[in-house]
C-alpha cells in the first residue's frame, strides 16, 4: 500500500505543475491549442505575447487612424439690413442755387455773377458788370442773377439788375421765373416792384403753378393781397 502511494506523488506533481502552467497560460488569453503547443514546446511564451502585443497595436493603430464624423453646421441666417427710404423733396420749388450743383453747370467768368448776387455783394456785383459781366448769363438751371435776387428779397439788387438790363420774365429750365421766387418766398416788395416792371402773373411753372397761385398759397396778408388784385 505505501509502495502504490509512492509511485502517485510524482505523478501529482506533474499534473499540479501542469495546471500552474495552464493557469499562467490562461492569463494571456491563449487558445486551447496554443496551450497544448505551449505545454509541448511547439511555441514559447515570448513569441505568444509578441503576438498578442502586434494584434493589439494593429487594432489600437486602426481605431486611431478611423476617419472621424464631419459635422454639418448650418449657416445662421442673418436679417438683410434695413434701408432707410430717401425722402424725395418737389426740385422745382427749390431754387437751383440753393440745390447741390450739378457735374454740367457752366463755368465762366460770368458765374461769379451768382456768388455777388447769393452774398448780398453790391460791390462786387457792380464791379462785375461794369467789367462787361452778363446781366442775363444763366447758371446750370436757367437761373440769373435776378432770380437769386428775388429769391432773397433783396430788392437793391433787383432794381439794379432790371436797370442794367436784367430779364424780368427770364425762365429757368422749369419755367420759374423771378416773380415766382418773390412770391413763393413771401417778399412782398420785391415781388410788387416787380410787377411793375412788367412781369408775368400768369406764366407758370412746368408743375402748372402761377404767380397767382403761390399768392393764394401764401400765409402773408401782403402776398394775398397780390391774389386779390391781379387775380
Amino acid at each position: 500500500m505505501n509502495i502504490k502511494l509512492v509511485g502517485l506523488v510524482p505523478l501529482l506533481i506533474v499534473l499540479a505543475s501542469q495546471t500552474v502552467s495552464s493557469a499562467q497560460q490562461n492569463a494571456l488569453n491563449l487558445s486551447e491549442s496554443e496551450i497544448i503547443d505551449l505545454l509541448n514546446g511547439k511555441i514559447k511564451k515570448v513569441q505568444v505575447k509578441q503576438q498578442r502585443d502586434n494584434i493589439a497595436k494593429r487594432q489600437l493603430t486602426k481605431q486611431q487612424y478611423q476617419p472621424e464624423e464631419k459635422i454639418i453646421v448650418a449657416p445662421r441666417y442673418v436679417d438683410p439690413p434695413v434701408r432707410t427710404p430717401v425722402r424725395k423733396t418737389n426740385q422745382s420749388s427749390i431754387p437751383a442755387w440753393r440745390r447741390p450743383a450739378s457735374p454740367t453747370m457752366t463755368r465762366s467768368s460770368d458765374d461769379a455773377l451768382f456768388g455777388a448776387a447769393k452774398s448780398k455783394n453790391m460791390n462786387l456785383l457792380r464791379q462785375l458788370i461794369g467789367e462787361g459781366a452778363n446781366v442775363n448769363h444763366q447758371n446750370f438751371n436757367g437761373e440769373t442773377a435776378l432770380h437769386i435776387a428775388a429769391s432773397l428779397g433783396n430788392i437793391q439788387m433787383v432794381q439794379y439788375l432790371i436797370s442794367q438790363g436784367a430779364d424780368v420774365n427770364a425762365k429757368t429750365g422749369t419755367l420759374w421765373m423771378p416773380i415766382h421766387h418773390a412770391i413763393r418766398f413771401d417778399h412782398a416788395r420785391v415781388a410788387n416792384f416787380l410787377i411793375s416792371r412788367k412781369a408775368s402773373l400768369k406764366g407758370k411753372t412746368v408743375d402748372g403753378f402761377s404767380a397767382i397761385d403761390f399768392a393764394k398759397k401764401s400765409n402773408n396778408p401782403q402776398i394775398q393781397s397780390i391774389a386779390k388784385k391781379y387775380e
